[in-house]
């Protein structure tokens, strides 16, 4: 990958989003692959979500589905989960899928039509897929690859540290994304950068997310660039 970017680059910034989002269009088809992280032991509990959506940046309407990799009380903590809102406003765990880090996931939403949307995850590793049908009627007005602080009670919960997660972003409606660095996005609370993807692979597509320590070098290289502040101002998103 060409590693993290000057945040300048990207084309947005919220407090608990980071990744690739595409806006300006009409999205009915989404996939997208990555690996699961492991996440590091913290003091308190932490967590983070790797998923694909439609919808959810600019409007309250989201379907998504992806993995869940957090450490809480103590231990890791990894499942897969699917959420559609306003129907479903909270992920709803697959139990039927054993998700451990290090297995390679494929995840595809598509809408089948009359406003019946199929949503499929697959576990390579674990030849395991899960596939279900909903309603949804959200106006498919942006496609994303992201990784998150997920909410935990109504607030954005601490991101746990996943290190690095690589995604492939595949398709979406059926072509290749072309994705550029305008499209993605950073995470940031209190002036501090917390995940940071970098900028596209001109030959997979794909792009890494990192993890940004407070005190590492990587944040504050990405704080002392010429250029980089202000930030866009951050939103929080679904």
């Amino acid at each position: 990958m060409d590693g993290a970017l000057s945040v300048s680059d990207l084309g947005w910034a919220t407090l608990n989003w980071s990744g690739y989002a595409l806006t300006g269009g009409h999205y009915w088809d989404i996939a997208g692959n990555w690996v699961v992280p492991a996440v590091s032991p913290s003091r308190g509990n932490s967590y983070s979500s790797t998923w694909i959506g439609i919808d959810g940046f600019s409007n309250d309407d989201l379907i998504q589905i992806g993995t869940e990799q957090n450490y809480v009380d103590g231990r890791p903590q990894y499942f897969a989960w699917w959420e559609i809102r306003p129907v479903h406003p909270t992920e709803i765990v697959i139990p039927s899928m054993a998700v451990a880090p290090g297995d390679a996931m494929e995840a595809h939403i598509h809408r089948d039509g009359h406003g019946r949307w199929t949503l499929t995850l697959d576990d390579l590793t674990e030849n395991e897929q899960f596939t279900i049908t909903q309603s949804y009627t959200g106006p498919g007005a942006s496609a994303e690859w992201i990784q998150e602080a997920p909410e935990i009670r109504g607030h954005v919960s601490t991101l746990a540290d996943y290190g690095t997660l690589t995604f492939v972003p595949g398709t979406v409606n059926g072509h290749p994304p072309h994705l550029t660095p305008s499209d993605g996005g950073y995470m940031m609370d209190d002036n501090l950068i917390l995940s940071v993807p970098s900028g596209p692979n001109p030959e997979t597509g794909g792009f890494d997310v990192f993890y940004v320590a407070p005190t590492s070098h990587r944040e504050q290289t990405l704080l002392d660039a010429p250029g980089v502040w202000p930030p866009p101002a951050p939103r929080l998103e679904p």
